[in-house]
């Protein structure tokens, strides 16, 4: 994975729950995991009907250097904007990561 091509910073965020509030619901919390270089490509972009209000999505492809730990439950930021992981798989033998992610729905 040549280093020129990770133009953009993508932070990976995981979420974290704290101690119970006086009702007994946990705080939660989405702290950084880490920040890295990455290359960022719209992969589609798609719409959905969905109880009456249609849906609108970002779906994207993010290409950094591997690391281990990262999970569909966890969330990256780019450029401010938040986008739920699909997906997370391994380029070659541990050179790289390929991460599917998706904008959260906007109604229109």
């Amino acid at each position: 994975m040549k280093a020129g091509t990770l133009d953009r910073r993508v932070t990976m965020q995981r979420l974290t729950t704290g101690t119970p509030d006086e009702y007994g619901v946990p705080s939660e919390t989405w702290n950084d995991l880490r920040t890295v270089w990455a290359r960022v490509t719209p992969d589609s972009e798609d719409e959905k009907y969905q109880l009456g209000v249609d849906l609108a999505f970002v779906l994207v492809k993010v290409q950094c250097r591997w690391f281990a730990g990262l999970i569909t439950t966890d969330r990256l930021v780019i450029d401010g904007r938040v986008f739920d992981i699909r997906g997370v798989r391994e380029i070659g033998r541990r050179e790289g990561l390929e991460i599917k992610a998706k904008a959260p729905g906007v109604a229109l």
